[in-house]
């Protein structure tokens, strides 16, 4: 950062170290959206995250759960 970048960043400091609490978050929020030019490629909603979980086959059942463990402890403690 130079020291026009400098002196510039703290003249609007100044200027917005007054404003309602509210206001300044606004600002933060606006200049924060400004950085993301990126296009988001990930969920954004809790149903969506959600879904990514599903998964395309039924669980499996209790049984088989229980299976898969006792097998993998078999070969964890020969």
């Amino acid at each position: 950062m130079n020291t026009t970048q400098s002196t510039e960043m703290a003249e609007v400091l100044d200027r917005v170290k007054h404003w309602p609490s509210q206001t300044r978050l606004e600002l933060i929020r606006r200049v924060l959206e400004s950085l993301d030019e990126r296009p988001r490629s990930f969920p954004l909603t809790l149903q969506d995250l959600i879904g990514m979980g599903a998964g395309d086959s039924t669980p499996p059942s209790d049984e088989t759960s229980k299976q898969w463990i006792h097998e993998h402890r078999m070969e964890k403690y020969r």
